[in-house]
């Protein structure tokens, strides 16, 4: 059954939130866990836990970036390029 029109706005404005949370993410963890490491690299447990939390933290990236970044209609995957969308360049139907 094809979505309408509303059910795909929606269902972008709720992916296009998880992106959100992403940028904010990148922008503070991924600076305070470097600092971190620098801090506390002469002491092994806690730069092997900050080197697995920045690990655990690109997995989750990257799963956002790659399942949850698409088009609500053809399910195609949008470029890394393209922040924010009027429309899916591939299939043509109207995110906002």
């Amino acid at each position: 059954m094809r979505k309408t029109e509303e059910e795909i706005k929606r269902s972008y404005v709720k992916r296009r939130r998880w992106i959100n949370v992403v940028w904010l993410l990148n922008f503070t963890l991924l600076p305070l866990l470097g600092v971190l490491y620098l801090l506390f690299r002469e002491s092994e447990v806690l730069s092997k836990v900050i080197m697995v939390s920045l690990g655990a933290y690109s997995a989750f990236a990257i799963f956002v970036m790659w399942i949850i970044w698409r088009c609500p209609s053809c399910h195609m995957v949008f470029s890394r390029y393209v922040f924010d969308p009027k429309e899916c360049p591939y299939c043509g139907v109207r995110l906002r």
